[in-house]
């Protein structure tokens, strides 16, 4: 247990001063995005500079250029992914935390979200997003946010809504007994978590009871360097659990697992605050969310790596 006190000192610290950097490089009025193809568009890919410029104004974010000559789209599902949508433009709401927002991507292309609009929409525009993910939301908070008109109205014209959620509920365990931090103090507000994300559901089933919901999972950011430590594994578990029983309970609500996505010694699939995903982890999160909202859920596209990630 001494062990699972130290980590979750070196894991709060973390988060900290991620979110210190996050919040130094962005202002309040980008908290709410909305992900259009226009705004898609506006990505400005780097270029080899045409003349000389001084060496101390070049300032190279060598993560940022390499996600950014990663694929734009799931490169393997353009074709399935059309076939499998109506002829009519199709609606999906992405509501949640920070995973919805897209943190972590230093590309800033909209995390998993804005890979499943540019995926999409390659060929013709068959899907409109809007995202209100919103970094450091809570279950509870995401309950009272239903109730704003413009996600309110989101919701009601949609045919899709992706959830993530639970995160920031699991972090304030932490953050309240830092001091003595023991397994069972996880179990009250995860019973809370359980009900708040049952309302959550209820809610937005009395908005739009023909929308189809999709839960997406938990995964565990530090198996990799701390996979000794098995309580974690055991948290996220259970967890996941929680939500996955929920879904069993309405015939239009589907769990999506992504915890086995994270699971992988070769690549590194994490943000600099080994938290969050980097632009690898958001791809492997929107070809999973793709492959179970077009039913494609076959051993090919579900738990195999990207196309990109595979060795020629």
């Amino acid at each position: 247990m001494k062990r699972m006190f130290v980590f979750f000192i070196i894991f709060v610290f973390t988060i900290g001063i991620g979110s210190i950097y996050f919040l130094n490089r962005t202002g309040p009025e980008q908290q709410d995005i909305v992900i259009s193809p226009q705004k898609e568009q506006q990505v400005v890919y780097k270029m080899p500079f045409e003349r000389e410029t001084p060496k101390e104004e070049v300032k190279v974010d060598t993560q940022a250029q390499e996600e950014v000559a990663l694929p734009d789209k799931i490169i393997e599902a353009v074709q399935w992914t059309v076939e499998a949508f109506p002829d009519h433009e199709t609606q999906i709401v992405a509501v949640g935390d920070s995973l919805t927002e897209g943190f972590g991507d230093t590309s800033k292309r909209g995390g998993y979200v804005g890979i499943l609009d540019r995926t999409l929409n390659e060929e013709r525009q068959i899907a409109t997003i809007n995202n209100f993910g919103k970094r450091g939301i809570s279950s509870a908070q995401l309950l009272q946010q239903l109730n704003k008109e413009e996600v309110f109205t989101a919701i009601k014209d949609s045919n899709i809504i992706l959830i993530t959620i639970g995160a920031n509920d699991l972090l304030q365990v932490v953050r309240e007994n830092i001091a003595d931090l023991q397994i069972e103090d996880f179990a009250p507000k995860q019973m809370e978590f359980g009900k708040n994300v049952n309302r959550i559901i209820e809610q937005i089933q009395e908005i739009n009871s023909s929308s189809r919901i999709y839960l997406i999972g938990f995964y565990n950011p530090f198996d990799r360097y701390f996979s000794d430590i098995k309580e974690l594994n055991m948290i996220v578990d259970s967890w996941n659990n929680t939500t996955r029983l929920i879904s069993e309970r309405y015939s239009n609500l589907t769990f999506i697992p992504t915890d086995d996505l994270f699971q992988d010694e070769e690549i590194n699939l994490l943000a600099e605050d080994n938290f969050h995903p980097n632009y690898i982890g958001y791809h492997r999160i929107a070809a999973r969310v793709l492959a179970y909202i077009t039913k494609e859920k076959d051993e090919e596209h579900v738990h195999s790596k990207p196309a990109f990630e595979r060795k020629k």
